[in-house]
């Protein structure tokens, strides 16, 4: 375990670079403590003011703060280069002050039940279907037909939006993050690859319903 009080002094720069390169999760946790101990008082401060102008109290306020700091934790992306104040600290207050009014919108959708994902975090690729699979009619022998003209990165992205698709959101980060390291692709090569499979069963789609 590492002692957080051997970065008290440590620079604000520092500290953020510590946090980014999680190579060392002890150290950039310990850096990661004081740099939140640096700000509370600013987020804190931030919060309830923003808070009370929306009608909430401080116990939401202090939610936030908690979500803020967090979510400093997954992005810490600060760049003091593309800051409008030569104070780094300043700087950071500025950033901070972003994430603490997109914080709250956050937690204002949660309260009514919006954003919310509809997905539990255990949903896995589809690598092949079912051995036993049969088409329940020509139409879906069309599609599976067209499917399988397609290399076995293109299956394997179709079988899974097809499986975990749900209207209105996006695939959730985790599957994505398998799709890519399964396949060893980028985001944007999966995109077009599905985009390529669904054309191509529009097509197979379209002569079948002319010749009926």
């Amino acid at each position: 375990m590492v002692d957080w009080k051997q970065y008290e002094n440590t620079s604000t720069l520092e500290l953020i670079e510590l946090i980014q390169h999680k190579e060392d999760p002890l150290h950039a946790e310990a850096a990661f403590w004081v740099f939140t101990f640096r700000f509370t008082t600013f987020v804190a401060k931030q919060s309830e003011i923003l808070c009370g102008r929306m009608g909430y109290d401080h116990h939401f306020a202090g939610e936030v703060v908690k979500s803020v700091f967090s979510k400093f934790w997954q992005y810490p992306k600060y760049d003091h280069n593309k800051s409008k104040h030569k104070d780094v600290n300043k700087g950071v207050c500025l950033y901070l002050y972003h994430f603490i009014y997109k914080c709250i919108i956050d937690q204002i959708n949660n309260l009514n039940g919006k954003g919310i994902s509809p997905y539990s975090g255990d949903e896995q690729i589809i690598k092949d279907l079912p051995t036993d699979f049969k088409p329940k009619n020509d139409r879906e022998a069309i599609i599976w037909n067209a499917v399988g003209t397609f290399s076995y990165k293109h299956k394997i992205i179709y079988l899974t939006y097809k499986a975990h698709s749900i209207k209105d959101h996006k695939l959730p980060r985790h599957l994505l993050a398998q799709l890519r390291d399964e396949l060893g692709i980028t985001q944007s090569t999966i995109r077009f690859y599905y985009n390529e499979v669904m054309n191509k069963i529009n097509e197979h789609l379209a002569l079948w319903e002319r010749q009926d």
